[in-house]
């Protein structure tokens, strides 16, 4: 999760999904180091749907003002959802994803930023409402961004350990209900 100054555009829904291996999109607004592919994409029905494009997204949250940089997204016109692969975005993010019964949390686990993600009631799945950025800066499209500046990848990559000690709010946002385990290991 970086922050990036951005033009506000359209709300948008996310299907955050963990059995997704790609990022899929249906608008190409906002995507960027675009280039063409022959990727598939295969539903759980088996139906093949190709995409020809594929790109870098960034979505912010309204809510947390935080914003998300996904890669490889892969445009295809007419997906009737936006897909968020919650594989894809540990995998590429240093995040770490938390779920309860009521919602899913996103932590950057560089910098602890958080974006909460409501689970639906009426579908039981959790969806990302956010923004994206249709003006990207050219040096917004090299690096991630964190807290407005210029950070290079291999910093960015780096992971950092759960603090040691934290106060009951932050500790409660980014655990929720602990385990033991969790508690112990949060432990002087």
């Amino acid at each position: 999760m970086h922050e990036v100054n951005l033009t506000e555009t359209k709300k948008e829904q996310w299907l955050a999904d963990s059995g997704a291996s790609i990022h899929v999109t249906n608008d190409m607004a906002g995507l960027v180091n675009k280039s063409n592919t022959t990727e598939k994409v295969v539903l759980g029905d088996n139906t093949v749907i190709k995409a020809d494009t594929k790109g870098t997204l960034y979505l912010r949250d309204p809510e947390s003002l935080k914003t998300i940089m996904l890669k490889n997204v892969l445009y295809v016109p007419n997906f009737r959802r936006n897909i968020l692969s919650l594989g894809r975005l540990v995998e590429h993010n240093n995040t770490s994803i938390l779920m309860n019964s009521e919602f899913m949390m996103i932590i950057n686990m560089n910098n602890q930023a958080r974006i909460k993600v409501p689970k639906e009631v009426k579908t039981g799945l959790f969806v990302l409402s956010c923004t994206r950025d249709v003006n990207m800066e050219e040096e917004h499209q090299a690096y991630p961004i964190e807290s407005s500046q210029v950070v290079p990848r291999k910093h960015h990559r780096q992971k950092k350990e759960m603090p040691k000690t934290m106060d009951i709010s932050m500790a409660h946002d980014i655990l929720d209900h602990p385990s033991i385990e969790q508690a112990k290991a949060t432990k002087r």
